[in-house]
Formats: C-alpha cells, structure tokens, sequence
C-alpha cells in the first residue's frame, strides 16, 4: 500500500554522520584552487580594512596637528586606496564565489538526477514528490551554500580574529594582553555556565530543595591584612544567604590553612559571624 501522504519522509532516514559531510566536501576538490584564491582576496581585503584605523590615527596625531598638508594628503591618498582595494577584492571573491556555488549545485544535482534514475518504483510510491521535489531541490542548495560559502566564511572569520589580535598587538601591548585575559574568563564562565546551567540554582530556588544536611561555601583568596577578597566575600555572603533563608542550618566552610600566616576558614567563619550568623 502506498504511503504517499504528507506524513511521512518527515525526518531524515539516516542521523547525520561526519562521513556524510566528507563525502559531500568531495565536491569541492574541482574548486579548490579558486576558492583559495577567494580566500586569499578576502584576507587580503579584511587586513587592509584594519589598517585604515592606524592612518587615521597617524592623521589625526601628526598630521592635523603639525599642519602638515603633504602628509595629511598622502595618509588620505592610502585610505582611499586601501578602501579600494577592499572593494575590488570583495567584489571578485564574491563574484568567484557565486561561480563556485553554483557549479557545485549543478554537479550535485547532475549526480543526484543521475542516480534517481536507478531508484525503483517503489520509492517514488511511498514518499511525496514534494518531499523529493525539496530534497532535490532545496536540500542541494543548502549541501552547496555550506560547502561554498559556509566553509568561506568560517576560515574568513578565523583570519578576521588572527588579524584584530595582531593590530590590537601592534597599538597596545599590555591593552591587548588585557583584553585576551578578559576574554579567556569570559570564555571560561561561558562554558561553566553552559555545562552546568541545570545545577545551578538561586537562593530562592535552593530553599524549596528540602533535607539539605549543610551548605558548603568554598575558599578563595585572602589579602595579607587578613580582609576576604572580594570573590570570597560574595561566596561568604551567598552562604549566610543560604543560612538566613532555611536552605539548612549548617555552613561547612573549607579553605586553605596550610600554613600559619595564612586562614582562609577562619577569616570566612568571622566574616559569616559577623554577618550575623551564631
């Protein structure tokens, strides 16, 4: 019986497979070269665009100030020429781009028409034509606009990092150090929070847990004058947070005190009674 109905076929027979993907990127191989050209006119284009900040700089520190119209008109002359260099390179990669999209949709297809002449009967009796029409179809648009574009755009991304981090490198050392610090904690806290979203509970929510035997409130850093660091004082305050909304009437503090001049517990145990805790 035919299951020619607008129900089926909903979901993909096979899950998606790594071998899938390498299999489809063999269609690639044809354009390798023009894509690395591609590739090489947009980074081209995309470092010449971080420089055009540089010479503004230098027009706007050396030039307008020292009153110096030679200068002032070459740094000028460069940015438009930078700009349009950016341009024509954008402009060919795109049109180089379009070609090999477009190639690729048609190899595709040329495979995929060839083969559904091998199907037998039965496949086109129990599945929709328009289910067959959007694979051939749509699903080849996107197989190709992933393998073309796709695959452009995420090594041009890479490239744009490498490059804002050498310019960045290049105006300021230790702001650049900075930021990249920043960055990797950002990153860091991302991935915790991601990872471990469904543990995580606010102080309300952990009240409504019920038979929690004690809270543990976690060590950090303490300054030589024996003041909590500010990391330790927020877990401090969370813990007798805890404490005061009846998540459990215990705080187990654990810290470092692995040598004499140095009491994580105890500096953590004064602050939460000084909070008010008994």
């Amino acid at each position: 019986m035919a299951k020619n109905t607008y129900k089926q076929d909903e979901v993909l027979e096979e899950p998606f497979d790594i071998k899938h993907l390498l299999r489809a990127s063999s269609y690639i191989k044809k354009y390798a070269k023009r894509m690395v050209f591609a590739i090489l006119l947009s980074g081209i284009g995309g470092a010449s665009g971080y420089v055009a900040p540089m010479i503004i700089q230098r027009a706007l520190d050396l030039a307008i100030p020292e009153k110096n119209e030679r200068l002032l008109f070459s740094l000028v002359g460069m940015l438009v020429g930078i700009y349009l260099v950016s341009v024509i390179f954008t402009t060919i990669r795109s049109r180089i781009m379009v070609d090999v999209s477009q190639s690729i949709i048609y190899d595709i297809r040329k495979d995929l028409f060839a083969h559904l002449q091998e199907l037998p009967f039965q496949y086109y009796d129990d599945r929709p034509h328009g289910k067959i029409l959007i694979r051939v179809v749509n699903y080849v648009n996107s197989v190709s606009d992933m393998l073309s574009n796709g695959l452009i755009n995420i090594v041009l991304e890479c490239f744009n990092l490498l490059f804002i981090v050498i310019f960045m490198f290049l105006v300021d050392v230790q702001m650049a150090l900075v930021v990249l610090c920043a960055v990797a904690v950002f990153a860091v806290d991302a991935h915790v929070r991601s990872s471990a979203g469904p543990r995580i509970v606010s102080v309300d929510e952990a009240a409504a847990l019920g038979d929690v035997d004690c809270v543990l409130v976690l060590g950090c850093g303490v300054h030589p004058d024996g003041r909590p660091s500010d990391m330790l004082a927020d877990r401090v305050a969370c813990g007798v947070a805890l404490y005061e909304n009846g998540t459990s009437p215990k705080l187990l503090m654990s810290g470092d005190h692995g040598r004499a001049d140095y009491d994580e517990v105890n500096v953590m145990r004064n602050a939460a009674v000084q909070a008010g805790l008994p």
